[in-house]
């Protein structure tokens, strides 16, 4: 309670700061689709957004059981060019709050099975400096940062609840502590070029070990974690769609300790050389058959060096209808895949993979309230010989304003 009351207290303190002639831009994604447009034209933009997911395991797994799960956030963009007479300089801000009873410790993945599953937090997500520089074709971020923000990121995967669809499983559980994503965030800086209306080259550099904290916001340096750096190419297939062909690579500067044997390497006996790559195809504008009606779809396939992470590969594939039945609603189906270390699954009696299905629908009561249902079935929970096949499903409440 005293969390939500002090959340309830910072929104009215944001609120209250926004001068009277700002202007409300539409929902927020990525960071890259929300450079300043004008300086003139818009001073700031905010959303506050609020899901309730209550899920239950009906079969195997870990145990049956249910699960309550709460994220609230308020990402609001305030531009600092008119505020302080800086040309092309943008402010980010997202605190979150959180609380939850945890769903994966009924249905025991390795992936996950619900993207706002985390500790009991009020914390920062973002607190970042942004600038632009000629027509924004440039642009440099420093500050507390979501890698997941702007990399991996597949619009046609918005939908999904599960966390693979957001962020691959053999990325999203790389590293010591994992990286700089939700819920932990990092200290970053990020560069973005775009040349050309198509083209788009990403870069960061990123706390190689995000700081685990349930405090509002904590930052600490520690040589001895090095770095995550990443790089991001993102092609669009035709100018007038969205459809990006995108290849990413990772890679970690500190050792990491070796997941199983390899060579002259013995388990636990740290190296270098952790990382890994990805490449997806995200097409939002897939196929029209009706006047509103539009299937998107979504391929992504990554690796991970398998030195150092259970899950090696890792593959996700889905697709979304758009108004079948109704106005502004959405039916889709996923399926995902992590692969995991061969020798670590043999020398742990592991199965080769863990599978997921998910087939989920959003009904637009209005436009700021969303219903969505979802059914989900894991093949292999942690690829565990003596965990059975889990199915269950859950429902959310989706407040978006």
């Amino acid at each position: 309670m005293k969390q939500k009351i002090q959340f309830i207290a910072l929104l009215f303190v944001i609120v209250g700061v926004i001068p009277s002639e700002s202007l409300y831009a539409e929902r927020l994604t990525d960071l890259g689709n929300d450079s300043l447009r004008s300086e003139s034209e818009v001073i700031t933009s905010f959303n506050l957004h609020y899901v309730n997911e209550s899920s239950y395991n009906i079969s195997g797994g870990i145990k049956r059981g249910y699960s309550n799960l709460n994220n609230i956030y308020l990402q609001s963009r305030i531009n600092l060019g008119r505020l302080l007479s800086v040309n092309s300089l943008e402010l980010g801000i997202k605190p979150m709050i959180n609380y939850c009873r945890k769903s994966n410790q009924y249905f025991g993945t390795v992936q996950g099975v619900s993207n706002i599953e985390a500790e009991n937090m009020f914390t920062l997500m973002e607190l970042w400096v942004q600038k632009h520089f000629y027509e924004d074709k440039l642009s440099v971020l420093i500050g507390l940062y979501d890698l997941n923000s702007e990399f991996d990121v597949k619009t046609s995967s918005g939908l999904f609840s599960t966390p693979s669809q957001g962020i691959g499983s053999e990325l999203g559980l790389s590293g010591k502590k994992g990286p700089s994503i939700f819920p932990y965030p990092g200290m970053a800086v990020r560069v973005s070029v775009k040349p050309y209306e198509n083209f788009e080259i990403k870069a960061v550099a990123v706390d190689g070990v995000p700081n685990y904290s349930d405090a509002f916001v904590k930052v600490r340096f520690n040589s001895s974690e090095g770095l995550l750096m990443a790089s991001e190419i993102d092609c669009k297939v035709k100018a007038e769609t969205e459809n990006i062909i995108g290849i990413g690579y990772w890679a970690f500067t500190a050792k990491h300790p070796v997941l199983a044997a390899q060579d002259v390497l013995s388990f636990g006996e740290e190296a270098q050389g952790n990382n890994g790559a990805f490449v997806f195809f995200d097409v939002p504008e897939l196929y029209s058959y009706s006047k509103d009606g539009i299937i998107s779809a979504c391929f992504r396939y990554g690796i991970a060096n398998k030195k150092f992470n259970e899950v090696s590969s890792h593959l996700t594939c889905g697709c979304v209808l758009n108004s079948l039945f109704f106005h502004q609603d959405e039916l889709g189906f996923n399926f995902s895949c992590g692969f995991l270390n061969k020798q670590y699954a043999s020398e742990n009696g592991l199965y080769s993979s863990e599978k997921m299905y998910e087939a989920t629908y959003v009904y637009t009561l209005i436009e700021q309230i969303k219903i969505q249902p979802t059914l989900l079935y894991v093949s292999h929970p942690s690829a565990g010989a003596n965990i059975k096949d889990a199915f269950g499903g859950s429902i959310r409440v989706i407040l978006d304003l």
